[in-house]
């Protein structure tokens, strides 16, 4: 019975292909395969543990392969314990990662200024100096300034500090707070959250104030300073965790952690934010909020919560790290 159709027009069945068609498949869009590179995570910059090794197999190999003048110059300013330029042996890239030693001597090299790792080393341990994390703070707090001065450390923040912009707190109700609290206000003394709070604007609005007057002193006094506030607020970083904090209680991690990244300690911006971002899905800012919450309340919580991603996933892109955010 005919069908009224060509037969020749109808797909054939073709035998199973074997390795050599499919490569020769790729034949008809030629391409040099071998320029190809996979895509890498973003690189991180301060060598871990199981690095070392390498780097110092490296630096031997560098300087065997040196005339024997410029050896000595860099043995002359390798001066004491390689220690000092590993203080942080962590994974997380951080700003002082051109003070490490595979960093130190790559500038050497490229520029011939073999005096370039002493002077990273003593950049490196001024400002590491009084910003380590591997002792257990203690249980004597800072004392907070007086009226006139925190508001002038809360001017310098919401005026200049570069994570005000994000408006993670309303500045006209901390302010407000503020001004209760010094007055005695009701659960102003015992609130860990806004303890923790106040003491992380009074760290980065000191730092700004103090180091504008551009000396070196000012630089050290400015960091020395502000970690005493910062320590006041990190104190507290497990009442905030485990405690009844609401939205203060991220507020105040986020601002803590936009103060830490400018720190020499690399992983305690990254571990501030997992809190943060831990504690904000736990009271559900990711989730769509569909009860009688009022307007206000909700475009808060919808504020706070884009910018917990946001500046979690530029953390995690500039050091490498994973998100504790997933996208679907």
């Amino acid at each position: 019975m005919s069908t009224g159709c060509d037969l020749s027009q109808l797909p054939q069945e073709t035998p199973e292909s074997t390795d050599n068609d499919v490569v020769g498949a790729y034949e008809l869009d030629p391409m040099n395969w071998s320029e190809i590179q996979a895509p890498v995570s973003p690189p991180s910059s301060t060598a871990p543990d199981h690095c070392i090794t390498a780097v110092f197999s490296e630096r031997e190999r560098y300087n065997q392969g040196l005339p024997s003048m410029e050896r000595q110059s860099i043995e002359k300013h390798n001066i004491g314990d390689e220690s000092d330029m590993s203080d942080s042996a962590t994974t997380c890239a951080s700003y002082l990662s051109i003070c490490s030693f595979p960093a130190a001597e790559w500038v050497s090299r490229q520029s011939g200024m073999m005096e370039f790792l002493s002077s990273a080393r003593r950049l490196s341990k001024a400002i590491n100096r009084g910003e380590r994390m591997d002792r257990v703070i203690g249980p004597v707090r800072a004392p907070e300034p007086d009226l006139e001065t925190a508001l002038r450390y809360t001017k310098a923040y919401f005026d200049n500090c570069l994570d005000s912009i994000f408006e993670i707190v309303d500045r006209q109700v901390f302010e407000d707070r503020l001004r209760q609290h010094f007055a005695g206000g009701v659960d102003s003394r015992s609130a860990k959250d806004w303890y923790a709070m106040r003491n992380a604007v009074y760290a980065s609005g000191c730092r700004y104030l103090i180091s504008e007057a551009r000396s070196p002193e000012a630089f050290s006094q400015s960091r020395a300073k502000s970690w005493e506030y910062l320590e006041n607020a990190l104190s507290v970083h497990t009442d905030l965790l485990y405690g009844s904090s609401g939205l203060v209680g991220i507020q105040a991690l986020l601002l803590m952690a936009f103060h830490a990244e400018a720190l020499g300690t690399p992983a305690l911006e990254f571990m501030l934010m997992s809190s943060a971002t831990r504690l904000a899905q736990s009271r559900g800012l990711h989730l769509r909020d569909c009860s009688q919450m009022p307007e206000v309340e909700q475009i808060s919580r919808q504020l706070l919560w884009w910018t917990i991603y946001s500046y979690e996933k530029h953390l995690c892109y500039r050091s490498g790290v994973p998100s504790e955010v997933t996208q679907v």
